[in-house]
């Protein structure tokens, strides 16, 4: 029997304007900290922790991820329901958010899921000395974004600039570790499986750097899992 469903509000917690700027970060770990078990965050998830995830994605104007973590999980266009998208219409916002890749080599397939099973163009974010790849990712169906000093704090600056006011970040484990270093998130949902994993690679892969954060909600469901949102201190 799947678990209860967590809500929406459960998830989200308190919810500011489509329109004030916010960016939240979702991610998945075993007890030991591992983001990914056999290769993929996927494998350590149940039905909740995909809803926690499916929830972020409707909230958001854009989902940002690391070109790595498009590859090692296979990743497609944004899927919502019914009530999700009527939802965004309500509230003034384009039905499905787009999937913002960044790359610095701006090396992906083409053929991949990530540029062909979506319903609205996905948007790669890479450095201008990558212009080259332009009349590729545009023959793919893809926006490509050229920053002359390509980072994580730029990428967001650009998205911001574009009017993706909400912005869900997806990972990998150095885009994770950036954001939270950087203090670039406002909230940080990362769910706790319930499992001692082989240490395939650890959650957070940036420099070593203490980052304080606030616990500002926590639930579990009936397979053991927990479900926790953070919430970064402003001063």
């Amino acid at each position: 029997m799947a678990p209860t469903p967590l809500t929406r509000s459960e998830i989200l917690g308190t919810e500011c304007s489509p329109s004030q700027p916010e960016i939240r970060a979702v991610c998945v770990s075993s007890l030991n900290g591992s983001a990914t078990l056999e290769g993929t965050s996927g494998s350590l998830g149940n039905a909740n922790d995909t809803r926690v995830l499916s929830t972020l994605r409707a909230w958001a104007d854009v989902v940002l991820v690391g070109a790595g973590t498009v590859r090692a999980e296979n990743y497609g266009g944004v899927q919502l329901n019914p009530e999700q998208r009527q939802h965004r219409r309500a509230q003034g916002q384009a039905e499905t958010p787009p999937l913002a890749v960044i790359t610095g080599a701006a090396e992906m397939d083409t053929t991949s899921r990530f540029f062909r099973h979506n319903t609205t163009p996905p948007i790669v974010i890479t450095g201008a000395d990558n212009a080259h790849t332009s009349a590729e990712f545009a023959a793919a169906g893809a926006e490509l974004l050229l920053l002359e000093d390509l980072s994580i704090d730029h990428a967001i600056t650009a998205l911001r600039e574009r009017g993706y006011h909400r912005i869900s970040i997806e990972g990998g484990p150095s885009v994770y570790g950036h954001v939270l270093a950087q203090g670039l998130i406002d909230y940080l949902h990362l769910s706790l499986a319930p499992v001692i994993t082989p240490m395939d690679q650890p959650l957070f892969s940036y420099p070593a750097a203490s980052t304080r954060l606030q616990l500002d909600a926590v639930h579990h469901d009936e397979e053991d899992y927990l479900f926790t949102r953070y919430r970064l201190p402003r001063t």
